[in-house]
Parts: C-alpha cells; structure tokens; sequence
C-alpha cells in the first residue's frame, strides 16, 4: 500500500506517521505525479485495486483552542458558580473522534484488559458506534467503520475517558496497558474506582467541570465578561437554545432534538465540527449536541458529563445552568457519552527559540510568555506587549497582511481571502468540495473533475480554484493534498 501512497507524493514520515488499517474489500488509491508529461498521460486516474484490505490513518493529532482570561470570574456568586479558571489552558476544538480512538486502540490494546473497546462501538443503538474490532486477544485490530472516521467516538466510559488522556500524556506510546501507557500519567489509575485526581504536572488531561465550562459559556476578552448561556454565544432561555437542524446549519445550530433525521437505526451523529458558525467565544465545536460529554467533575458517586446529546429534547440540558452530574457510574459504556481533552504546558515566548524584530521575541497565536518584559507579539514592530503568562494573540499569525481576527485562513497566507462558496472559510484553506467535513476521496473526484480548467471555460468550478487565480491546476492540487484526510479549518496548530 505504502507504494502506491509514495506515488502521491508523501515522503516516510511526513504525516507522523501514517499507518495501515483494515477497511475491507476496496482501497482507493490516486495518482500524484510530479513531472507534467507524466501528470498529463495518467490525467490523475484513479487505482481501484480490487482484493485490496488496507487504508492509512495518522497518529492522533488534535487541534487545541486556548482558553485565555486567567483568572476570570465564576458564573455565580463569589467563588460558588463554575467556570472560574486561574490558569491559561487549551482544550481540543473537537470531540474525540473514532479515527484518534481507534489509533488509541491499536497502540495498546492488542489484548485488552481494562475494556477500552465495547463491543457496540461496531454499531451498538441506532448505529451510532463506529469502530470494528478483529481478531483474537493478543492479535486484536481495529478499523473506523467506512464514513464514521469524523464521528465522535461513543461507548466510552469515564474510565476510558482517563485513560486516553494518560496515553495522550505520556506521548501515545505503543504497547500494552502499564504504567507507561495508561495505568498512570495524568492520573493514577490503581486505586480502587472513585474521584479522578489530577497528578501535579500533568501535560494532557481530561477537562475539568471548570475548564469545560469555561471553554463553552464564558465570553472572553476579560477577567468579567460574563457568561453565554449556549455554547453557541446566545442569551435567554428556551428561545435561544440552538437550532435542532441538520448541518452545516447557521450562527445557532446544533445536534439535539434529533436534528439528523432518518430511518430508525440511521447514524444520527455528525461529523465533528459540522456546524462551522456555531462555535463558542474561543472556537470550541459541538459542546451543545452531538454527545454529552465526560469532564472530571465527580458527585458522590458519579462523574460529570455536560453537553446535550443528539436525541436529548430538553433544553436545559445544554444551558449553561442545567446539571454537571451524569446520574450513571464511571464505568458505563453508552451511546450519548463522548469526551474531549485538554492541556497546559503547550509552549511559551523564548528569546532563544523565537527572536522577532530588532532582537525581541515574538508570540506565536496560543503560546504564553515565558519571562516579564515589553515583547513584540506580532511578527512586526510595533506590537502591542506581551505580558508575563499572559495568551499572545497575534494580529496576523500567517503574516499575509489580514489580522488574524477576520482572516478566512488564519494559518495559512490567503491576502485575496477569496470564499467562492460563501462559508466564511477561504478557498485556500477549505477542500471540502462536498461540505461532509472531512476532504476525502469525494472531494478528490471534484478536483479531478475541474483539473485544468480555467475561469469561462465549461466545467470551471471556482471552489477548486484554491489560489484563486482563475485557474485549476499543479498548485491547487498541492494545496488539496495537504489537507487530504483533514477536517476543513484545521490547519492551525
């Protein structure tokens, strides 16, 4: 398989790393060339190599938001409501997925003592599961279920929830379920079953019923912003609950209210940030609907979950002031429980790693000071200071000359911030042709379809055209296959 992966024009390596997972009769496989006689003559086919049993995957790579305003106050009274958080921290902008599960899963659960897999991840209620497993303990393997690799995982329990965090921590080692892996790190997973408690410096964790919080309601810009009551920035009660709607919806949607419609035992999950303009104060997705998620919080004898499920029909279950307490054990594997990670520690200013202009270090979107001192936080001079563990937000991360605020594709150059589509995601950063949100194999088929067009001629399609240079060719195809496998947005660290 690697041979034909090599034909795209990926070098060993370079997606760190890629490997291989069972999917069954049929792979895909397309054709990037380098020299254009050669590109002309294959005209970018398609390899249908029947008998074939393998697709690659990557290794878990999340993409974080940073959670700023240390130190904000609580969403009550005095030190009594929640969200109140002292230090900078980020969490994953997305639920958990099936692809980085079951990664998970093929890293240390060969034989799996600890039930980190349950048998309804293959399908389970309404066929919402996900994953497949294969062979025996000891041998086993695991594959994402065709079209569910952007699903949120679900039959996870608390417990599992932890350990993934441990493995996440200790740097997604291979091997089997030890102290090394999963049974420590963040958390100490020997004693008997009860409250997760957080070690002294751990990197990856399991989001706090504060860190939640805050992540989806408070509004951010200051220490007393104040609150949302949806995770989707709206105020107000019943009214102002989020849209139960299918995606990509609007400025307030989510998957609650069984939004997914469809024949009983149809999937009704989204794909992980399928609702594109319905995010919180610091880009979070998906924190009301989809799947309730698992946080640390522990009540008596149950931990915390927030966030309405997809088929929850209450809508104070996704306002700020509904309940934090699951009401079931930490060991319970459902279908409307998912998780999300986060994280401290991810980087700071450094004048030895970072000089900027005129010998002064810069920030970088998301990292915090190391030192006190007047520093640059822009790639220019004349920044505005970057204060002692304060969060530096760059004015223009990708230094395209578009402030990173209003930039379409804040990671990535895009001065024309060209949108054909229209979704607030410019050309350049947005492959996602057929708006699943995931670029896959479908999207591929567009831009094949559209190579070598130009604007005017028949077959012309302006959202293949990611340089917007009125042209579909070897540029826009290199811009495509860097974001081949992607969920459309992620190009931020």
């Amino acid at each position: 398989m690697r041979r034909w992966f090599g034909l795209l024009g990926f070098e060993k390596g370079s997606l760190s790393p890629w490997r291989n997972r069972s999917i069954g009769a049929a792979t895909v496989a397309f054709v990037v060339v380098i020299p254009m006689a050669r590109l002309i003559a294959i005209a970018f086919s398609i390899l249908i190599l029947p008998g074939a049993s393998e697709i690659l995957g990557a290794e878990v790579i999340m993409q974080w938001r940073t959670v700023g305003d240390a130190g904000n106050a609580c969403d009550g009274s005095g030190d009594e409501g929640p969200g109140c958080v002292a230090q900078v921290y980020q969490i994953s902008a997305f639920e958990v997925t099936n692809a980085q599960y079951a990664e998970f899963l093929n890293a240390v659960a060969d034989s799996d003592p600890n039930g980190l897999y349950h048998v309804d991840m293959a399908g389970g209620f309404s066929d919402s599961g996900g994953i497949l497993r294969s062979g025996t303990s000891g041998s086993y393997s695991y594959a994402v279920r065709p079209g569910r690799q952007a699903n949120p995982v679900v039959y996870v329990s608390w417990y599992d929830a932890l350990r993934f965090a441990n493995w996440m921590h200790n740097g997604q080692p291979v091997g089997t379920q030890n102290g090394f892996t999963t049974e420590d790190g963040a958390y100490d997973m020997s004693p008997p079953p009860g409250p997760a408690v957080r070690k002294p410096g751990a990197r990856v964790f399991l989001p706090s019923e504060n860190e939640w919080y805050k992540a989806a309601f408070y509004k951010g810009g200051s220490t007393n912003a104040g609150y949302w009551t949806f995770a989707t920035r709206t105020l107000g009660e019943s009214s102002a609950a989020p849209r139960a709607e299918p995606p990509p919806g609007g400025v307030n949607s989510a998957n609650w209210n069984l939004a997914v419609g469809g024949p009983p035992g149809t999937n009704p999950l989204t794909n992980v940030g399928a609702y594109p303009r319905s995010v919180s104060a610091y880009g979070t997705h998906d924190q009301n609907g989809n799947v309730s998620e698992w946080n640390e919080f522990w009540f008596e004898v149950t931990p915390g979950a927030r966030g309405a499920f997809w088929g929850d029909n209450n809508w104070l279950n996704l306002a700020s002031f509904g309940s934090g307490n699951s009401d079931v054990g930490p060991n319970l594997n459902a279908w409307i429980f998912g998780f999300r990670v986060a994280r401290v520690g991810f980087g700071c200013c450094d004048p030895a790693e970072e000089p900027g202009v005129g010998g002064n270090p810069r920030c970088i979107e998301g990292h915090t000071c190391c030192n006190s001192g007047v520093w640059g936080c822009d790639h220019g001079s004349g920044a505005p200071s970057c204060i002692e563990g304060r969060v530096c937000f760059s004015f223009d991360i990708d230094a395209d000359g578009v402030p990173t605020q209003s930039d379409n594709c804040p990671c990535s150059s895009n001065l024309s911030q060209c949108d054909s589509d229209s979704d607030r995601r410019g050309n350049h950063c947005d492959s996602d042709f057929n708006n699943d949100n995931v670029v896959g194999i479908p999207d591929f088929n567009m831009l094949r379809g559209c190579f070598g067009r130009t604007l005017g001629q028949p077959g012309f399609n302006a959202e293949c055209d990611l340089n917007c240079d009125g042209a579909v060719g070897i540029p826009d195809f290199n811009t495509f296959r860097s974001f081949f496998g992607r969920v459309p947005g992620s190009e931020c660290p």
